[in-house]
């Protein structure tokens, strides 16, 4: 097991993922992207991750404009 990637990394983002009721299919893509920013060795691939969870983001705020919810979108 790779503590720091199969643990200490999911951890926070599933606290972060339950807190804003992310879709259990979409935590693994959220993973991913946060992951592809952290390892990215340049600004153009660092800018693509950004954009990529920024629209998901928006997605999501989207879906949820003018809903009834109790989480933090």
């Amino acid at each position: 097991c790779d503590f720091v990637y199969d643990l200490a990394a999911r951890l926070p983002l599933l606290t972060i993922c339950e807190l804003m009721a992310v879709p259990v299919a979409d935590r693994e893509r959220l993973l991913a992207l946060g992951d592809r920013i952290i390892r990215a060795e340049t600004l153009a691939e660092t800018g693509d991750a950004m954009r990529a969870l920024g629209a998901y983001g928006l997605e999501l705020a989207q879906e949820r404009r003018g809903g009834e919810g109790e989480d933090l979108v």
